[in-house]
C-alpha cells in the first residue's frame, strides 16, 4: 500500500484482482461507484489503468501524472508519497496493467493497513 495525506494505493496485475479489491473496500463500507445522466463514475474509489493512465471509468476527484508514475487528489499538490520500505523502487511503480487508487476518508480500515492510514 502506498500513500500520501488524501489517497491510498493498492494494486494487482490482473484486472480479476483489481475486482477483489474492489470488493475488499465496498466490503469496509466505501461506495465505490455513483451513477448519474445514465452513466456509472468512480465515486470514493478510482481504478486507474496503467497502460494509458487514465481511469477505467470517469473519476473527478484524482489527477494522474502523465508518465503514469502517481496520483494524486485533484486541487491539491501532489504530496510526498510514502512506501513500504521494502519496495522503494519507484521506477516499478508502472508495472501493474491496472491500479486501484482509493480515497481516503474516515473509515475504520481494520487490521488490514498498518495503521498510518490519513484520517
Amino acid at each position: 500500500m502506498w500513500f500520501d495525506d488524501h489517497l491510498l494505493r493498492g494494486g494487482a496485475m490482473r484486472p480479476f484482482d483489481i475486482e477483489d479489491l474492489v470488493s475488499f473496500w465496498t466490503s469496509k463500507g466505501l461506495k465505490p461507484m455513483k451513477s448519474g445522466k445514465g452513466k456509472k463514475f468512480w465515486n470514493e474509489l478510482c481504478v486507474v489503468e496503467a497502460m494509458s493512465n487514465v481511469p477505467t471509468l470517469p473519476c473527478d476527484w484524482i489527477e494522474v501524472s502523465e508518465d503514469g508514475t502517481h496520483a494524486w487528489l485533484k486541487g491539491s499538490p501532489p504530496g510526498a508519497i510514502v512506501v513500504p520500505n521494502y519496495y522503494l523502487d519507484l521506477s516499478r511503480f508502472d508495472a501493474a496493467p491496472l491500479i486501484a487508487f482509493i480515497a481516503a476518508k474516515e473509515t475504520n480500515y481494520g487490521n488490514e493497513t498498518d495503521g498510518r492510514i490519513p484520517r
